[in-house]
């Protein structure tokens, strides 16, 4: 059977072990632990070729790993490192949700910074400037929704960054032509 028949047959077959959280009007939707729902009937095969697709992808401030995706969404476990930040961005194409899973965050918001606390979350609409930090001594583990209408590391744009990776400076206008640049 073809890998991605494959994969899409365990969605339509998972539908039912679904979690859904709905907080202050936003919904969260997630699937539980494929390992403790597993089919006797299914391989390890099958599961180290869905875990392979969940790597960690590095940053200077940490890692993330897609979750699930598609045309017009995507879900990042995002894991930000001890007194590491990222970039202060926005994105032309897409809205973000983040869930805190562990840890404090600092988050910034447009000219509003708080801290969010585990099971608490928040919303960053579209051409919103927004970061996420971690003041503490281990890691911050965070949910991320993405949705809009082009879903990719190039719809970054970056006002400020710790690691150089500046796209635009701080008061210059937001423009629909500005430099896209990968996380």
């Amino acid at each position: 059977m073809d890998t991605s028949i494959r994969k899409m047959q365990g969605i339509r077959d998972d539908i039912r072990k679904l979690s859904l959280v709905i907080d202050s009007g936003s919904v969260l939707i997630t699937s539980l632990s494929r390992k403790d729902s597993r089919n006797d009937s299914e391989t390890d095969e099958q599961y180290i070729e869905e875990e392979d697709s969940l790597k960690n992808i590095h940053s200077p401030w940490g890692f993330f790993s897609t979750l699930t995706k598609g045309d017009c969404y995507q879900v990042k476990r995002i894991s930000v490192g001890p007194k590491q930040r990222l970039s202060l961005q926005l994105h032309h194409h897409r809205s973000e949700h983040w869930t805190v899973i562990y840890g404090t965050a600092r988050v910034t918001i447009g000219d509003h910074t708080f801290l969010m606390h585990e099971g608490e979350s928040t919303f960053i609409p579209l051409l919103t400037l927004h970061r996420l930090e971690n003041s503490g001594n281990e890691f911050l583990e965070v949910i991320e929704v993405q949705i809009g209408t082009h879903i990719a590391e190039d719809d970054i744009i970056r006002y400020a960054d710790d690691y150089g990776r500046i796209t635009r400076k701080p008061g210059d206008p937001i423009q629909e032509t500005d430099e896209k640049i990968f996380d």
